[in-house]
């Protein structure tokens, strides 16, 4: 499933829940009405209709679960597809030095705790620097050693591409600067999207 395809379906969704969520709340808060608040949501003639309908009110209420089971089972297999069954990666400790570079006099070797979500934003924000991108969403997967990273970049229509690998690159070597991790592998999904700079003339 595309990232375009899963953001639409997930949008759905949430309407949905916001819209019966907040239908629930209007109806009872009055809302539809001063009655509204205190009538029932299941009559007794709904459950005489149930109970006439026998083994076909059964079936159909079956029917609807089996299909609410099908399409949260799609989902939750969709979700991991794109992520291909790999871990995401979790906080990790770097074994440091002092500030001079040498280690402690003591022997004592210090650490520093990082963490994988902030990494992560800290290379969104980078990538999203770059000239032309107007988006970018980074996952790290793995470990520190065996790091796999993935990352969507929306980019105006109007940008170098050729720049834009050039300076994506550049990212990549401040986050190993930085945090000493060096992807293995780097998974780049650039979607073209309307610039929203203002063109000249």
């Amino acid at each position: 499933m595309s990232d375009r395809a899963n953001r639409v379906l997930w949008t759905l969704v949430a309407l949905v829940l916001v819209i019966g969520g907040g239908g629930g709340l209007a109806f009872s808060f009055g809302a539809l009405g001063p009655s509204a608040a205190h009538a029932d949501v299941i009559t007794s003639h709904l459950v005489r209709q149930w109970h006439r309908g026998g083994t076909i009110s059964f079936a159909v209420a079956s029917a609807i679960g089996l299909v609410l089971v099908v399409a949260g089972l799609s989902l939750a297999a969709a979700e991991l597809a794109r992520d291909t069954g790999r871990s995401r990666l979790e906080d990790f400790t770097v074994t440091g030095r002092s500030a001079a570079g040498t280690p402690p006099a003591d022997g004592a070797r210090g650490f520093t705790l990082v963490r994988a979500s902030c990494l992560g934003r800290a290379l969104e924000t980078d990538l999203a620097r770059i000239d032309g991108v107007q988006g970018a969403l980074v996952r790290l997967f793995g470990k520190p050693g065996r790091l796999d990273l993935r990352a969507r970049l929306d980019v105006a229509d109007d940008a170098s591409l050729s720049s834009l690998a050039t300076l994506a690159r550049a990212c990549l070597d401040r986050l190993e600067a930085t945090s000493g991790l060096r992807p293995r592998a780097v998974d780049m999904t650039v979607t073209l999207v309307a610039s929203n700079r203002p063109r000249v003339g």
